[in-house]
């Protein structure tokens, strides 16, 4: 039996600066990994390496979006409520 499991990865209220840091901070490290891994294909010579790229312009797209919503506040004092988990699901071999 695979059990699912979720954890809590942020939860609070946080001003515009802190708000992006935090969130800028969890799609750069995604960036980062998908970016290592492009680089270790490209080592190996491996030529399909679409489904990388596509999840790298993704992820930059995301986060172009997500910085475009926070400029459309133009009160420094807002505070945003930040909640996030992530669900581990045991995946099939």
């Amino acid at each position: 039996m695979m059990d699912s499991n979720t954890f809590k990865l942020i939860e609070g209220v946080f001003n515009a600066r802190d708000a992006q840091l935090l969130v800028l901070n969890f799609y750069n490290e995604k960036i980062m990994y998908h970016n290592r891994e492009l680089l270790a294909l490209k080592i190996k010579n491996i030529e399909n390496t679409a489904q990388v790229e596509s999840k790298l312009e993704s992820l930059q797209s995301e986060k172009d979006r997500f910085i475009a919503y926070l400029r459309t506040f133009t009160d420094d004092r807002t505070r945003f409520e930040l909640k996030g988990s992530i669900q581990i699901i045991p995946a099939d071999s």
